[in-house]
């Protein structure tokens, strides 16, 4: 998909003079009388904000408002849809994790410039500061890091991450290639992060993880429409490499399921792991392109058997919006019973949001936009649940519907 657009202490100390008399007369002594200090007892740290058994609930149920990027250096390097919130630094509060991208692309080409990867704490006045240098070294980062998501995938308790890169945003240049490799972030005994090269190519669009198996060490799904054609799970080695296994995706998502010519494969590019009869298993979300071509692919949920294997899962179609040229699925917020989808159309010129009764499968159009968003954007990227309304992840886009 084109991409269109980083106590002190007081102590108080009472000096006393006082004259000491030595018979009829005599010299005056100072002397000094002690005085306990007064202590300010800090407040007690924070416990570190636990993390969840899937990226979803990261991403959706972080109680937080939605966050104004901070702005970096150079000014063809922007943070847009690559950032992720959990508490990195293990304080008790969120922090943000970014991948940026570099728009140094020309006549018409995707940028071949790979972006970076930076850190934030909010400071005392509650802007984000970069502490990127307390826990990273390698800040190498991707061309195009679309979805940036957290969960546990080493089994330390702590937040690791994982990049979901698809490489040149635009028209690939001659000798240029599809794709480029993901990356994750991995928590160390010390606090800081390793920066890991995944050492595959991927058009990897979208992705999400949850601890499918093992408390702990959760497992990833992609989708990839360019490469390998086709949504896949990358299985925990539990050693800090992981396993793609194709076997447990729906047949339906094959790149060779469609009658054609050659292989097709299906414009696939969301995807979410939920669980969405809060059955104790992560059911499949995934998101197609909904235009009726011979590459469509509605969006649907598969139903998880039990055994996390979706290859003979149960699915529901998800309706589409009537009247409207939303055909892109891009997010999905799940809320009491409740589906919020977002999309946009082929020429990303509309943006809406669908709202699902996830029981009946009844259906309405709940917000449309046509044209640019006040931050110059024509598509909102992520959204999610805040006080009872939808709203956007980043603020600048002012979005926020109540129904």
């Amino acid at each position: 998909m084109r991409f269109k657009h980083g106590y002190s202490l007081i102590f108080g100390t009472m000096i006393t003079l006082a004259l000491v008399g030595c018979g009829g007369g005599g010299t005056a002594l100072p002397s000094t009388t002690p005085v306990p200090p007064v202590v300010v007892t800090p407040p007690p740290a924070l416990p570190p904000i636990a993390v969840k058994s899937s990226s979803y609930a990261n991403a959706k149920d972080m109680n937080i408002d939605p966050q104004t990027y901070p702005k970096l250096a150079q000014n063809n390097e922007l943070i847009t849809s690559g950032v992720a919130f959990a508490d990195f630094f293990q304080e008790g509060k969120m922090s943000m994790v970014a991948f940026s991208n570099v728009f140094a692309g020309a006549n018409g080409f995707g940028s071949l410039v790979p972006g970076k990867v930076y850190f934030f704490q909010k400071d005392a006045n509650g802007a984000w500061t970069d502490k990127t240098a307390r826990v990273l070294d390698d800040t190498t980062g991707c061309l195009s890091p679309r979805k940036v998501i957290v969960a546990d995938f080493n089994g330390d308790g702590k937040p690791d991450v994982f990049a979901a890169c698809h490489g040149i945003d635009g028209e690939i240049p001659v000798g240029g290639k599809f794709g480029e490799h993901p990356r994750m972030l991995l928590s160390q005994v010390n606090g800081t992060y390793k920066n890991v090269d995944m050492g595959f190519d991927c058009y990897c669009h979208g992705a999400s993880a949850a601890e499918m198996n093992t408390k702990g060490y959760a497992d990833i799904v992609v989708t990839d429409s360019a490469i390998h054609g086709q949504p896949f799970f990358l299985i925990n080695n539990k050693n800090g490499t992981f396993t793609a296994d194709y076997r447990r995706m729906p047949p339906s998502t094959e790149k060779n399921s469609l009658t054609c010519a050659i292989s097709c494969p299906l414009q696939i590019y969301s995807v979410e792991l939920i669980d969405f009869d809060n059955a104790g298993k992560f059911d499949l979300w995934l998101g197609g392109t909904n235009d009726k071509s011979i590459a469509s692919f509605a969006p649907s949920i598969f139903k998880n058997p039990g055994n996390n294997d979706f290859s003979n899962a149960a699915v529901t179609i998800l309706p589409s919006v009537v009247g409207y040229p939303l055909v892109l699925s891009l997010d999905i917020v799940f809320v009491n019973d409740t589906i919020y989808m977002s999309m946009v159309d082929q020429n990303y010129e509309t943006f809406g949001i669908q709202k699902i009764d996830y029981k009946t499968l009844s259906s309405k159009l709940v917000y449309n936009h046509t044209g640019r968003f006040p931050n110059n954007y024509l598509w909102v990227d992520w959204v999610m649940p805040r006080n009872n309304k939808i709203v956007s992840l980043d603020s600048t886009f002012g979005l926020g519907i109540n129904d």
